[in-house]
């Protein structure tokens, strides 16, 4: 954008939406340590297709705003002339208590909907890290999970249907709220990890989950990191159904408050339940974590055990300063422990903290790189070590964070192969002018 165009992104705004309209606040709106020029906050869809409707026919580029948790993901780019802010469309839509079904706006934060949905015994079984900002349109957006992806898989196998504002400004709906209509579905799981990229999501409908009636986790320390991967493994392939199962080192351990047990590798397991079912398996996650070599064991539940849950989601997220670089690790499940073991030794001088999924082969790392001359050689240096040990082993990783020096080094998403000309199709066909999040998703489309 020229000289003489430099206060279009306001003139596109006030046409919208008003002068009133206009934020002139870069405070918050950043994107790589770039403040976006104006910002604008939506109240509702209509507003969104009119703003995104104007954009369009201007050439201006707009950058989808939620919670803003996660504006550290994605490859540099140009700096977006608008900041799209999706946090004033926070109200539900529809509940369907007895279909377990119901519909929200995208700017509603994951704990207000938590909230809303436990009046009635729900839940929504996803989270993420610093759910109290984390809007349901962004953790989707950015493709993101917490623990309880284990037991209830991909947070996008949760929509049933979306609402979402294209790139000039047309609205689509897909999907359906209830359950076994699947018209449009796949439509809906484009904009699941599109980092914003093919439209706006407005409106999320999902299928809930009953609460179960009692809770348990069971926290375990063990003297070397092969035993804890083991016993991990052992409670996945056995008779127990965890809600979550996390293993962590620690770091994590430290931050969660419960650094009084000593060990090497620790694992939590989150276990629900009605009472007599729940002891059972409280029961069995302790006995095989005592058989494969756990020296401490406790027994955590209640408030505590949400605040320990929060607290490992939230890891790398609240930190101050915060983590030079972070991984989201993608890995078949009987491959973690051996990708933790594999990148120790590399950075053993300066060894990374991790938080893994062993059930679904997720492994969330995160790197430090404290008291040195180079920051930026050596967080290059970590990323090559973390990433290559991951593509070593069949597996893949998502750079969350690092230094944007380094975005011009690395594609943050990895090598998409042979679908990155299908996604610069779909790209070509929903958003040909490229005013969405340009040049920070994938392939840098």
């Amino acid at each position: 954008m020229n000289s003489d165009q430099s206060d279009l992104p306001v003139r596109v705004i006030e046409r919208s939406l008003g002068p009133e309209s206009v934020i002139n606040d870069d405070s918050r709106y950043s994107v790589d340590g770039r403040p976006i020029p104006v910002a604008v906050r939506p109240k509702n869809i209509d507003d969104i297709r009119a703003i995104l409707s104007e954009s369009h026919a201007h050439d201006v580029k707009v950058m989808p705003v939620g919670g803003g948790t996660r504006l550290s993901l994605g490859n540099a780019a140009q700096t977006p002339d608008i900041a799209l802010d999706t946090t004033s469309l926070n109200q539900p839509v529809s509940i369907n208590s007895a279909d377990l079904t119901a519909t929200f706006e995208a700017g509603m934060t994951l704990d207000s909907v938590q909230s809303i949905l436990a009046e009635n015994n729900q839940f929504l079984a996803m989270d993420s890290a610093l759910s109290n900002n984390a809007t349901i349109g962004g953790i989707l957006a950015s493709g993101t999970s917490g623990p309880l992806k284990w037991q209830y898989g991909n947070p996008r196998d949760l929509v049933l249907g979306m609402k979402v504002v294209q790139a000039d400004g047309s609205i689509t709906k897909s999907g359906g709220q209830v359950v076994k209509n699947v018209s449009g579905y796949d439509m809906a799981r484009l904009h699941v990890g599109g980092l914003g990229s093919l439209g706006v999501v407005c409106e999320v409908s999902f299928k809930l989950t009953p609460k179960p009636a009692n809770e348990k986790t069971v926290l375990a320390a063990f003297n070397n990191s092969k035993s804890c991967g083991d016993v991990a493994l052992s409670i996945f392939n056995g008779q127990v159904t965890p809600l979550a199962l996390n293993v962590f080192d620690h770091g994590v351990l430290s931050a969660t408050g419960m650094s009084n047990i000593e060990g090497e590798q620790y694992l939590a397991v989150r276990l629900g339940g009605r009472p007599r079912g729940l002891a059972r398996m409280v029961d069995e996650t302790i006995q095989v974590s005592r058989a494969g070599g756990g020296t401490t064991i406790e027994i955590v539940d209640g408030g505590s055990a949400l605040d320990l849950w929060r607290r490992i989601s939230d890891f790398g997220w609240v930190d101050q300063p915060p983590p030079d670089v972070v991984l989201r690790v993608s890995l078949v499940p009987n491959q973690v422990q051996t990708y933790i073991d594999a990148i120790k030794a590399p950075l053993v001088d300066n060894a990374p903290s991790f938080v893994a999924s062993p059930g679904y082969g997720n492994v969330m790392v995160f790197w430090q790189s404290g008291n040195t001359n180079n920051k930026l050689e050596s967080s290059g240096n970590a990323i090559r070590v973390l990433r290559g040990g991951a593509v070593s082993l069949g597996g893949s990783a998502i750079i969350e964070r690092c230094p944007v020096e380094l975005k011009s080094e690395f594609d943050v998403w990895g090598e998409a192969g042979d679908s990155i000309e299908i996604m610069r199709r779909m790209k070509q066909q929903y958003d040909p002018k490229g005013i969405l999040n340009p040049g920070r998703f994938i392939g840098r489309i």
